[in-house]
């Protein structure tokens, strides 16, 4: 999608669809979609009630990022590389 940046002005609902749509796509949280393109998440989401409320089918937002190479342990968060480092460091002699 086109540089979101560049838009001053507010959006059609049309474009938000758009937007909104192409947030669905992506595989990626709306959050984290958002931050990635420069949208704040609570106007996205502001977007999304409007549309709806207008009779626009939006699907549901998916509950994982399918790109979110993080996991948990404990209560600390670790990208995947950072726990194949921790791994690899942890077996040298």
């Amino acid at each position: 999608m086109a540089n979101l940046k560049r838009y001053a002005s507010r959006r059609t609902d049309d474009e938000w669809y758009r937007i909104i749509m192409d947030c669905r796509k992506s595989g990626l949280s709306d959050t984290r979609w958002c931050q990635l393109n420069d949208i704040r998440p609570t106007t996205f989401f502001t977007a999304v009630k409007r549309l709806r409320d207008s009779s626009y089918s939006i699907p549901e937002r998916t509950a994982d990022d399918i790109y979110d190479l993080t996991e948990i342990k404990g209560n600390r968060m670790f990208t995947i590389s950072e726990s194949i480092t921790a791994m690899i460091e942890s077996r040298r002699i």
